[in-house]
């Protein structure tokens, strides 16, 4: 049976091609010149089999994208969470900045699949806007293309900074993100946004309707997968 995740995350990818790629056979992988970051919920509501479904999403991605035979799309990879160790909040991994030269998948794996895999469950609360913007100063250093995307893939919503509890009402760490997200937009990347989970004891469609209205491109940057990510 496949995952809704994996799913979303090819249709997330021809997307890609598609707006990178005004030639015949656009979606089927032959080029796409694009710059795009992912960054990866691990966040104390993310649990081993989540965060390892996010994984294999991210490397499904990669998968797609490496059938590119003219060019690929530079992908850097990043994670978020609040550990409150003084680390901060998102930071792209390490080896994890954009690059074309994706590594291999099968064991031992290496370049970004390597770091992919050595992502670890984390803790700690939610900082959406911190996400964006380590994502955004990746594509501002490294980004060679006039097509920039920022993958954010989450289960909840933002509760830092500000100590939101579980997020589920509107306060600065909500305009804290959008601020992020507005301003990585005016600089001309795109934001897709990747929405899975519960809400965290929000009410229904509270993290979801977040993300779509207010942290994407809009409609044909939002995807959703459900509560467990299975299909």
């Amino acid at each position: 049976k496949q995952n809704l995740f994996s799913i979303s995350l090819v249709f997330l990818a021809a997307l890609i091609f598609s707006a990178a790629n005004s030639f015949a056979q656009e979606l089927c992988g032959d080029s796409a010149d694009a710059d795009l970051v992912i960054m990866v919920d691990r966040t104390g509501s993310i649990n081993s089999t989540e965060l390892g479904l996010e994984k294999n999403a991210v490397k499904t991605l990669l998968d797609y994208f490496a059938g590119a035979v003219i060019t690929r799309p530079r992908v850097g990879v990043g994670t978020f969470n609040v550990p409150g160790d003084g680390t901060g909040d998102a930071r792209i991994q390490p080896n994890g900045n954009l690059t074309d030269v994706y590594g291999q998948s099968a064991p031992p794996a290496t370049g970004l699949y390597q770091v992919v895999n050595a992502i670890t469950l984390g803790w700690g609360s939610t900082n959406l806007g911190d996400a964006i913007s380590v994502a955004q100063a990746e594509i501002t250093a490294r980004a060679q293309s006039a097509s920039r995307y920022i993958v954010l893939i989450s289960d909840g919503l933002p509760n830092q900074p500000g100590n939101g509890g579980n997020g589920c009402f509107d306060g600065y760490w909500r305009t804290y993100a959008v601020n992020a997200a507005n301003a990585a937009k005016a600089a001309g990347t795109k934001i897709i946004t990747v929405h899975f989970g519960d809400d965290e004891g929000c009410t229904p469609g509270t993290g979801a309707n977040f993300l779509l209205n207010s942290i994407s491109s809009g409609e044909d940057y939002y995807y959703e997968g459900n509560s467990n990510l299975s299909g």
